[in-house]
């Protein structure tokens, strides 16, 4: 069943850059009534009351009809739901009847969902979250001449009017391995699956490496699907070509049990956590686990700021009495976002110029902006884990000091 959702007007709580003044503008009016009349001699006739002018509010503007398009039933209904919940959080807060949000289940083809919302009227599309599903929309979006921010992280997907909110590998790799390199390693040395997600990180760490100057990294691969000790502790021998390491950081590109598998055999590969500092990706966020495995105390990791990804997950966990899954943020700063642009006059909202602002925007997952092929680029903090969660050792930066290329 298609639902709808508008917005009351509740206070913001999303800081965006502008926005507080365009909130400035719309604070209302004090009507000022007239003065008493004064006391007078009884030959003056006192003067009669004055009936204040009436105010004649102005037409409000229809709401801005906007897609979202995620997986509401199917396998990852969970997934789905979290981010369409976390999207009306951001219309509560600062939709101010700007919006009307469009839902659209994309578990029975993302295609059929986004024509649907499209003929009714969308005038952006927020999603979906697969790579292959706005493959899908991409096209039928790109004819009805809307454009498209997606949740996917695959850079392929990105360009002629799709672009990505989310954090990719590549800027999560560069991020962490600059911030080694910024603290004096410059040795590296991956371990990733041997899928499409391993390759792009690889390929980021070979990138990262040349532009820092750094030694091009060693790499062993394993079987996406493998999740054993043993096959996981060969994939780490490979890397130790002599009776010592020639890395002094590993990136591991993994996360969830399959990461402390890893990182529970490293004292067998030869690899002592103690010299060798541990590098991680946004797959290893969402996992307050992490510190209870000692060889991971210590790591390094890119990822959003925790103090305002932090103040979501209360918020939600609030609501909605669970914690929110990774991407929920994403769908509420896309909201939020969409909001925001949703307030410049017809026929410029939602434009690729708005969208390409240089300044970027400020939401619960940090800064961020688009590039001109797509691309999104945020302002990553390094955390390191500890036994009792994560410290921040280089916060991210509150905004962009030049546009993007």
């Amino acid at each position: 069943m298609d639902r709808v959702f508008r917005s009351p007007r509740l206070a913001a709580l999303l800081s965006v850059s502008w926005l507080a003044a365009i909130l400035a503008g719309c604070a209302g009016e004090t009507v000022r009534q007239p003065p008493p009349p004064r006391l007078v001699s009884p030959a003056v006739p006192a003067p009669q009351p004055v009936e204040p002018p009436k105010l004649v509010e102005p037409a409000r503007p229809l709401p801005v009809k906007v897609a979202l398009l995620l997986p509401l039933s199917g396998n990852d209904a969970n997934l789905g739901r979290a981010m369409l919940e976390a999207a009306q959080m951001a219309l509560f807060d600062i939709g101010e009847d700007t919006l009307t949000l469009l839902p659209r289940d994309t578990a029975g083809g993302a295609g059929a969902a986004a024509g649907n919302a499209l003929e009714e009227g969308a005038a952006l599309v927020l999603g979906p979250v697969y790579s292959a599903d706005v493959q899908a929309v991409a096209p039928l979006a790109r004819a009805k001449q809307v454009n498209v921010i997606a949740f996917s992280t695959d850079r392929g997907v990105a360009g002629n009017g799709v672009y990505l909110i989310s954090s990719t590998p590549e800027e999560q790799v560069q991020r962490v391995m600059g911030y080694a390199a910024s603290q004096g390693l410059k040795r590296f040395a991956v371990i990733a699956p041997d899928n499409a997600y391993g390759s792009t990180v690889i390929g980021a760490a070979k990138s990262a490496a040349s532009r820092l100057e750094a030694i091009d990294p060693a790499v062993a691969t394993y079987a996406p699907n493998q999740s054993s000790a043993e096959a996981l502790q060969q994939a780490l021998k490979r890397l130790v070509r002599g009776p010592e390491p020639s890395f002094d950081a590993l990136l591991i590109a993994d996360g969830g049990a399959r990461l402390k598998t890893i990182a529970a055999q490293l004292g067998s590969a030869n690899i002592d956590p103690q010299r060798i500092r541990l590098l991680g990706t946004a797959l290893w966020g969402g996992d307050p686990d992490l510190g209870r495995e000692p060889a991971l105390v210590g790591a390094w990791v890119a990822g959003p700021p925790p103090d305002t990804l932090a103040a979501f997950a209360d918020r939600f966990s609030r609501l909605y009495g669970r914690a929110p899954p990774r991407l929920a943020g994403l769908a509420y700063d896309a909201v939020a976002l969409a909001a925001v642009l949703a307030k410049a006059p017809e026929g410029q909202r939602f434009k690729s110029e708005q969208i390409l602002n240089p300044s970027g925007f400020a939401g619960y997952e940090g800064v961020f902006r688009f590039q001109r092929d797509g691309v999104g680029e945020r302002a990553l903090a390094v955390l390191q884990v500890e036994p009792r969660g994560a410290n921040v050792v280089a916060a991210a930066p509150q905004s962009f000091q030049a546009p993007g290329n």
